[in-house]
Parts: C-alpha cells; sequence; structure tokens
C-alpha cells in the first residue's frame, strides 16, 4: 500500500467539506485541516510567530507613514531628540 500524497489528502478533505450530506462540524473541520495542509506547502511558510516575534516586528514598524514614525530616527530627523 503506498503512501498518499498531500495533493491527495488535501482533495479528498475538500470533497469531505464540500459534501452537503456529511455533518457539518466535519466539514468544517476537513476544510480547516485542508487549508493547514495546503497553506504549509507555500514558500517562505514556516511556524507561527511568538509573541515576542510579533512585538519585535510590531516595533519596527511603528509609526510608519506617520508623522512622528521617524522621530527615533537620528539620521532621518536630522538631529537627535
Amino acid at each position: 500500500m503506498r503512501r498518499r500524497t498531500v495533493d491527495e489528502i488535501v482533495a479528498e478533505l475538500s470533497a469531505i467539506g464540500f459534501d452537503a450530506e456529511v455533518d457539518a462540524n466535519v466539514r468544517v473541520r476537513a476544510l480547516a485541516k485542508a487549508a493547514e495542509l495546503a497553506g504549509g506547502k507555500g514558500a517562505g511558510v514556516g511556524p507561527k510567530p511568538g509573541k515576542k516575534e510579533q512585538a519585535a516586528a510590531a516595533a519596527a514598524t511603528a509609526g510608519a507613514g506617520t508623522e512622528w514614525g521617524d522621530d527615533l530616527n537620528v539620521e532621518a530627523a536630522g538631529r537627535a531628540n
């Protein structure tokens, strides 16, 4: 017996998800799992960042696009604060 590929599993889960005769909870769970499996195949997709990584990313872009966005950047402001 050969192992099924991820694409085959996603296709089966999607078929279950769109089958009107299947219980709604089962359909939702099948589609959620199919999306999880299909999403993991893309380039650059990795584990979900933790709270510290999310905070660091938010801090790096805080104020971007606002008039006070460069207040802490001495080179951009042209003066020390």
